[in-house]
């Protein structure tokens, strides 16, 4: 059983569904109050947040890829649909949300009278790193740039710790911290952390539960590893333990298969996951290795058929007492269109591929 909670959904399996949604009351933008929660440009880093008189809260972080090597950051920089998410500079004061942080009933029957906050992206480390730049940002010529910052960990953390000194967070009776792509990485390497560092050891009375959202990657023909530099981790000056666990061939925090065999994850932590038998994300990457080679349709076909066969498996070797997931047979990537800061007709993830949000109907 998921929880006392009557969670339904709806999906569907196109590459977009419009999601009618208008709520009520936005999401007002709040500025990080540490000034280390900085943005790949060392702008603050925000969030937007809708409080209601309930002590339940959801706290959604967003997706976005990630950019492992100067030049691919330089080139996500360099594109306007990229370059948003990279800084905070020009986001708006409010957003309208949608699917699980909207406050419309027939919309969202669950969560709608929930607290509501949603995390932009704006680190491109996985929501991992700790590093900051001693420079100041500036171009080193007219295109390049060589001084990002990475504060993806810090900037989850302050959420957080603002979150509970602002608005009494502290004081909730239930806290679902969900995320989707590189969203849901961060809050499966800060689930231990948040249960352990700020429940626990603050001896609080709060029902943890995890939504993940299209975070279930494996490894299929080198799909994670080879969008990563060798130097991904001391690039990013991640500290996680989970990232120099090699087990699988990769940063073990990468992968949530991984993550939950290697025993990352309170075995009593409720969870529920939704992701594609057929992740377009990952399957990109392996489509993009093989396009320089002469395959004939049936071989691709066996290929796509290979993919789904090493996610079922992975599916099976990975479960916990409270893990549950939904995984429809479909080619998407990122069910749940969480906010007005996307358009309606999706957003581009780093320039690798069109991915398509709100695909997920509450009912």
């Amino acid at each position: 059983m998921w929880t006392s909670f009557a969670f339904t959904l709806f999906f569907t399996c196109s590459f977009y569904n419009k999601i009618e949604s208008s709520s009520l009351l936005k999401l007002v933008k709040r500025q990080l109050f540490s000034k280390d929660a900085l943005c790949n440009d060392k702008s603050r880093a925000v969030y937007y947040i809708r409080q209601s008189q309930s002590r339940k809260w959801i706290i959604f972080f967003e997706s976005g890829g990630l950019c492992s090597s100067n030049d691919a950051c330089n080139k996500r920089y360099k594109k306007d649909d990229s370059r948003v998410l990279m800084t905070s500079k020009g986001m708006p004061a409010e957003i309208e949300g949608k699917d699980m942080l909207s406050n419309v009933r027939q919309h969202n029957p669950d969560f709608f009278n929930f607290n509501h906050v949603l995390v932009p992206y704006c680190s491109s480390d996985l929501w991992l790193g700790s590093k900051t730049n001693a420079e100041n940002f500036f171009f080193v010529d007219s295109s390049d740039v060589n001084n990002f910052s990475f504060r993806g960990h810090t900037i989850f953390t302050s959420v957080i710790s603002d979150l509970m000194n602002a608005y009494n967070l502290n004081h909730s009776e239930t806290v679902i911290l969900s995320g989707s792509s590189a969203g849901s990485v961060g809050v499966l390497n800060h689930a231990s952390w948040f249960t352990n560092d700020i429940v626990e050891k603050n001896n609080l009375s709060i029902q943890v539960l995890l939504i993940i959202d299209s975070g279930w990657f494996i490894n299929f023909q080198d799909s994670i590893s080879s969008r990563l530099s060798k130097d991904f981790i001391q690039r990013m000056n991640i500290s996680l333990s989970a990232c120099y666990d090699l087990a699988y061939g990769y940063p073990c925090c990468l992968s949530a298969s991984c993550f939950l065999t290697r025993n990352y994850l309170p075995e009593n932590l409720p969870i529920f996951f939704v992701f594609s038998l057929y992740d377009v994300y990952m399957l990109s990457k392996i489509i993009e290795n093989i396009a320089k080679m002469e395959y004939k349709a049936s071989n691709l076909v066996s290929l796509v058929n290979m993919y789904g066969g090493a996610m079922k498996e992975s599916l099976y070797s990975s479960t916990l007492p409270m893990m549950n997931y939904f995984v429809p047979a479909c080619f998407q990537h990122v069910y749940f269109g969480t906010s007005s800061l996307w358009n309606e007709e999706g957003a581009v993830l780093a320039s690798e591929i069109d991915v398509f949000k709100g695909a997920a109907k509450f009912r």
